[in-house]
């Protein structure tokens, strides 16, 4: 269940028609199913526009202004219950992937990437199946949702639970 997502998008004012476009729908969605915001101190572009529409609705935000850098992401990484990026979010599959690091060991969020204007699809397209295996362990590749529709995503994501582990079971050898 999702109560608590961060969301990764450009801080750019000077934002893509399809940034704009993607930062209204995901605060609508989150703004109507009482999802709060995680972002950092400031918002602005795209992420402003989400956090606007967020308030505007009535929606929770919950920024974090923490520093250094690795602090914040620890705090982030606790409190957060998914990832999301909107297009020009991130800017590489290395900062997309590097979130699953920022929570406690063994709490598995999901990450979704919205990709309007083929933005992720685009990065995904050109990386190479080398650089993708040194940082997406087989085990989290589960973990990435990435999809074009924002109700979908959001969906999707919501429904996502981490497999279950029989590690404190026994091995049966019959």
């Amino acid at each position: 269940m999702l109560r608590r997502l961060a969301v990764f998008a450009s801080h750019d004012e000077l934002a893509q028609p399809d940034e704009l476009i993607a930062a209204h729908q995901i605060g609508n969605l989150l703004g109507e199913n009482a999802i709060a915001l995680i972002h950092g101190p400031v918002a602005t572009g795209p992420l402003g526009t989400v956090a606007e529409t967020i308030r505007r609705i009535g929606g929770q935000l919950h920024p974090i202004d923490t520093t250094p850098l690795e602090r914040w992401q620890a705090e982030v990484g606790a409190v957060a219950d998914g990832f999301l990026g909107l297009p020009g979010g991130f800017g590489s599959l290395e900062a997309a992937f590097d979130v699953w690091t920022w929570g406690p060991v063994g709490r598995e969020q999901p990450l979704g990437l919205l990709d309007q204007g083929d933005y992720y699809s685009a990065l995904l397209r050109h990386a190479t199946d080398e650089a993708v295996d040194r940082f997406v362990l087989e085990s989290q590749r589960g973990r990435l949702i990435l999809t074009k529709d924002a109700a979908d995503l959001l969906r999707r994501m919501s429904e996502y639970r981490p497999p279950e582990t029989r590690r404190d079971a026994p091995f049966d050898d019959d």
